[in-house]
């Protein structure tokens, strides 16, 4: 147990240290100003953990009722909730973005492979510290979606899917982790529903508005 941990440890240190290095070869490539960028990317970083934070706390009110303490105790009551913490951190994105005249098609370009491969990387390692059927089809959809895309791009050669990094980005954020919840051990049920869960609302109804406006967006461009 004490060699997972300390392997998980370590998998998480390495995982930031690729994510940071990917992160800064994108950089290198664009005319992005990289100490801005990654200024950048730490106030976007802070302020989902905020957000995510925040929503953990309102989603499992009973945990920390009673005591004003417990949501800064993060070593005894640790948890973010990972989709509000995506929501803030691409808000604050697409704020930079907006306010330094840097298209958000430029920023998640930049973004999109560090960020997929950190969450294979950070997946595998959890994998080590406690194999569980979540972990697994987390990794194995990851996988398989990555596998979907080198086929699409480089064998059919469909070159489309690369001007799509923000659809790209949803579809590696969004969809593995709706899959995965079918797969956790405790869930909270929508409304007595025994198959879909209050946490993955917020995914669906994502992946249903991406689907309507990439949808729309096809047709307006056929015309």
């Amino acid at each position: 147990m004490g060699l997972n941990l300390y392997v998980y440890g370590l998998g998480v240190f390495l995982t930031l240290v690729v994510f940071l290095f990917l992160f800064w070869r994108n950089l290198r490539k664009t005319s992005l100003n990289e100490e801005k960028m990654v200024d950048a990317l730490f106030g976007a970083g802070v302020f989902a953990l905020v957000i995510g934070r925040i929503a953990y706390i309102i989603m499992n009110y009973d945990l920390f009722r009673g005591n004003l303490l417990t949501p800064f105790l993060l070593v005894n009551y640790p948890g973010i909730t990972e989709f509000y913490f995506w929501m803030a951190f691409f808000v604050y994105w697409f704020i930079y973005g907006y306010q330094k005249k840097i298209g958000f098609v430029t920023l998640t370009k930049v973004f999109l492979a560090p960020l997929v491969t950190a969450k294979i990387l950070l997946t595998a390692f959890s994998l080590i510290k406690e194999f569980s059927l979540a972990g697994l089809v987390m990794l194995a959809s990851l996988l398989i979606l990555i596998g979907a895309y080198l086929i699409l791009t480089h064998l059919l050669k469909n070159k489309s899917l690369k001007e799509k990094p923000f659809f790209l980005l949803m579809v590696y954020l969004l969809l593995p982790n709706f899959l995965v919840d079918f797969f956790q051990k405790e869930r909270v049920y929508f409304v007595g529903l025994k198959f879909l869960s209050i946490e993955q609302l917020p995914y669906l109804a994502a992946i249903i508005i991406s689907t309507v406006l990439l949808v729309l967006r096809q047709f307006r461009n056929r015309k």
